[in-house]
C-alpha cells in the first residue's frame, strides 16, 4: 500500500474522475468553461503564486474556513499542492 506522503490529495480523499464531473455539474462547469480555462492556461501558470496566494488570503479571511484549514502547516502543504495540482480536463 503507497503511503499517505506519496499520495495527492485526490488519491488520499478517494475522488474519482466521475465525482469530478459531478462536482463540475453542481457548477454547471461546461466544457466550453474548460476549453476557456486551457486557453488561459500560459498565463495561469505564469501568475500561479499569486493566484493561489490571493485565494488563500480570501479563504483564511473567512473564520469557518481558518477553523478547517487550522495550522500553518496545512495552510503551507495545501498552497503547495494547489500549485502542483493535476488538472481534470
Amino acid at each position: 500500500m503507497m503511503k499517505q506522503t506519496e499520495q495527492t490529495l485526490l488519491e488520499q480523499m478517494r475522488i474519482t474522475e466521475f465525482e469530478v464531473d459531478q462536482r463540475k455539474a453542481l457548477f454547471l462547469f461546461t466544457k466550453n468553461d474548460v476549453q476557456t480555462l486551457v486557453s488561459y492556461k500560459h498565463l495561469i501558470e505564469e501568475n500561479i503564486d499569486e493566484l493561489v496566494e490571493e485565494f488563500y488570503r480570501m479563504q483564511t479571511s473567512n473564520a469557518e474556513i481558518a477553523l478547517l484549514i487550522g495550522d500553518a502547516d496545512t495552510l503551507s502543504r495545501l498552497r503547495n499542492a494547489q500549485r502542483t495540482t493535476q488538472v481534470y480536463y
